[in-house]
């Protein structure tokens, strides 16, 4: 099975017996390779959830709140990256609308690319920003993901929703690493749910992911009076 290059790295570095890593750095080291760990699992959760074979079960997705995959999708890739300054900015509801519990994966996959990308210069340990954002109007959420790293050209943006596309053929000397399905699956469920995805980027301006879903009701729960 293909392995995240950076859980790959951080696992090569722990392994390293002239690592001079003080304690407390090894620590952080192993959150990290933790953090990694888990991101790995969900994607591969979602492709095995997305792969044909698998679909079509019959079984009742669950529903949740809107502002849900913004702060679950959070809470899985900040540990993995330290380094990445997260900001978030939900819009407020009286009355939270309802979507698929598979966005959480789809966002948490956007969030997880930009983080990944979105250092200027591809690579350093500069704290870096990204920012991601989600607004609920006229029946639909959508949420949008900002990096201000490297970019694509525009051509890039279609290839990059084709499974297995990477960008660079050779994977051993990417950058970054991954499975080349992140964009793929979260493009899945965007149709699937009769939502959309879209991707926007220039080369050296960083790129936007716009993950658009349908809202599937309000939770009445929330807000009725007493």
């Amino acid at each position: 099975m293909a392995t995240l290059r950076t859980l790959q790295d951080s696992l090569d570095q722990l392994a390293d017996p002239s690592c001079d890593c003080r304690p407390a750095e090894w620590e952080v080291l192993k959150q990290q390779v933790d953090a990694q760990g888990i991101l790995l699992a969900a994607k591969v959760e979602a492709l095995l959830m997305w792969h044909p074979t698998y679909q079509g079960n019959g079984t009742a997705e669950q529903l949740i709140p809107t502002a849900q995959p913004l702060t679950w999708a959070y809470s899985l890739v900040h540990p993995a990256y330290p380094d990445c300054s997260i900001q978030l900015a939900q819009d407020d509801q009286v009355a939270p609308a309802r979507i698929p519990a598979y966005a959480v994966q789809a966002v948490t996959m956007l969030l997880e690319n930009a983080a990944k990308f979105g250092r200027a210069d591809g690579r350093g340990n500069e704290p870096y920003t990204v920012h991601a954002s989600s607004d609920t109007s006229d029946g639909q959420v959508t949420f949008t993901v900002c990096d201000y790293g490297q970019g694509m050209d525009p051509a890039s943006c279609v290839l990059a929703c084709l499974p297995g596309w990477q960008g660079e053929a050779d994977y051993m000397t990417r950058r970054q690493g991954g499975l080349g399905m992140g964009l793929y699956i979260t493009e899945q469920i965007a149709r699937h749910h009769h939502g959309a995805l879209e991707l926007r980027s220039e080369q050296g301006q960083g790129t936007m992911a716009m993950l658009s879903l349908p809202v599937a009701g309000i939770d009445e729960s929330s807000h009725r009076s007493g």
